[in-house]
């Protein structure tokens, strides 16, 4: 009896043995067979690529120049005739942004995007899950009602100032991103014009009513101290000497700071003719005696060079 279930023990671990030795081998080269075939196997599961799909892009109750501005701002009608899924899907997913900011500089605040490849919406449709391929792309732009402001505010304004708030920045006026950009653009040169070179945008508090249609904007700027100029520093060597240079650009030195200075000392130095670039690089912080410094960075031309030849020919001799 000991001897029966030691051979039937024995016959046992070789079989499993011998089975388990099997199957390894069979894992190996079935592993190795994947490895030298895996591009194949990928790309089988992958997106297609490679089909021309059809774009097209309505906009109801879009005025002719806003709906010309919508096709020629979408990703998706300017892709080429065959682009791959991922390409596609990519183009339509930043088509929701750019097309609504379209609208915001148009003046519409409250505008619906749907973006369908072959009818399901671009921004359900997971990265990892994408279609095989896409045949119709449908885009459908509604603007909405134009907005208006019901409150236009920038403050505070420099006295006496030169710059103007744009006339379309008032309560009534026609809303939209382009008017609020030029509105704090001149709030901010107004500043700089009387001697404020750090002034900042500190503070926008914008919002819209989707039932009266209107926009509320305050914009509030922080001007920071009045400066002077300081000196003017090399960032760099040149073969110019750092004298001539400032000798040169004529550094408006302790007056007030105004933009139209430093652009002089800049074309001074550019009229040379001796650089392929002038650079001026304000510092980041100014003096304890409200002075600005600045560094300018300079890129030599090539060295001219003048040469002269004479050639002498004669049939008698000399």
């Amino acid at each position: 009896m000991f001897l029966n279930l030691s051979l039937r023990t024995a016959l046992r671990t070789a079989l499993w043995t011998s089975l388990w030795t099997s199957l390894r081998t069979s894992l190996r080269t079935t592993a190795l067979s994947l490895c030298l075939t895996g591009f194949t196997l990928t790309g089988l599961f992958a997106p297609t690529a490679g089909r021309a799909a059809e774009a097209v892009l309505t906009s109801p109750g879009a005025s002719e120049d806003l709906a010309s501005q919508l096709q020629a701002a979408s990703s998706v009608l300017a892709a080429r005739a065959e682009t791959d899924v991922q390409e596609l899907l990519a183009a339509a997913l930043s088509d929701y942004r750019t097309l609504v900011q379209v609208l915001y500089n148009a003046g519409h605040f409250s505008p619906q995007v749907t973006i369908q490849l072959d009818g399901v919406e671009a921004a359900h449709i997971q990265p990892l899950n994408q279609p095989r391929r896409i045949d119709k792309i449908q885009i459908i732009v509604t603007p909405g009602p134009s907005f208006r402001f019901s409150r236009a505010e920038i403050t505070p304004w420099p006295a006496a100032s030169a710059v103007e708030i744009p006339t379309g920045f008032s309560a009534g006026k026609p809303a939209n991103t382009a008017v609020l950009s030029a509105a704090g653009a001149a709030g901010l040169q107004a500043w700089q014009n009387a001697g404020h070179p750090k002034v900042r945008m500190a503070q926008q508090d914008i919002s819209a009513n989707h039932r009266a249609n209107t926009l509320d904007a305050r914009l509030r700027l922080a001007p920071g101290p009045r400066l002077k100029f300081g000196t003017l520093r090399p960032a760099n060597s040149s073969t110019v000497r750092p004298e001539a240079l400032q000798r040169i650009a004529g550094f408006p030195t302790d007056e007030i700071y105004h933009p139209n200075l430093l652009a002089k000392s800049a074309a001074r130095l550019r009229r040379t003719g001796a650089f392929s670039s002038v650079t001026l690089r304000v510092d980041d912080q100014a003096t304890f005696d409200d002075r600005l410094d600045f560094a300018f960075e300079v890129e030599d031309l090539p060295p001219r060079r003048l040469t002269f030849g004479a050639e002498l020919s004669s049939t008698d001799g000399l």
